[in-house]
C-alpha cells in the first residue's frame, strides 16, 4: 500500500494487489486491481512482459470463476498469443471454450495443451480430450 502513496500510476502495484486479493478470495477486488493495472499499462506506464501476461492470466481466471466466459476468453487469448507454447494457457482456453459450449475449439485447444503438457499432467489431459471427443461426437 505504501507504493500507492508514492506513485498511484505505477501499474505493478495494482498487479500485485490483484494477486493479493486473488489469494484471499476477493474476486471483485482482484478484478478491479488487474483492470487498473492494465488501464495504466495502456497509458504508457509499462508492465514488464511477464507481468503483463500474468495480469491477463489472473484477470481471465477471475472472470472465469465469476462465470464471465466471454471476458475470460478475451484475456486467455491474449495470454496464448504472447505465450503460444504455454500448456496452462492452452488448457485454460479449452476450459473456457467448453464453458461457452464451443466443443470444437475446446477440443482443439485441449489437444494443443496435451502436446505441450508436462508428463505429470498428460493423463488428466488425455481424459479431458477423450471427454471432449465423446461430447462433440454426440452432437
Amino acid at each position: 500500500m505504501e507504493s500507492l502513496g508514492l506513485d498511484s500510476l505505477y501499474a505493478p502495484t495494482y498487479a500485485y494487489l490483484g494477486d493479493l486479493y486473488r489469494s484471499v478470495g476477493d474476486d471483485d477486488k482482484a478484478i478491479e486491481n488487474y483492470q487498473i493495472a492494465l488501464s495504466i499499462h495502456g497509458q504508457g506506464v509499462a508492465l514488464t512482459s511477464p507481468m503483463d501476461t500474468a495480469v491477463h492470466a489472473g484477470l481471465g481466471e477471475e472472470y472465469f470463476r465469476k462465470g464471465l466466459y466471454k471476458e475470460s476468453l478475451a484475456e486467455a487469448q491474449k495470454v496464448s498469443q504472447s505465450q503460444p507454447k504455454d500448456f496452462n494457457a492452452r488448457r485454460n482456453l479449452a476450459l473456457i471454450y467448453r464453458a461457452l459450449g464451443d466443443g470444437a475449439n475446446a477440443l482443439e485447444e485441449a489437444r494443443q495443451a496435451l502436446a505441450l503438457a508436462p508428463n505429470d499432467q498428460k493423463a488428466a489431459l488425455q481424459a479431458f480430450v477423450a471427454d471432449l471427443q465423446a461430447s462433440t461426437s454426440q452432437k
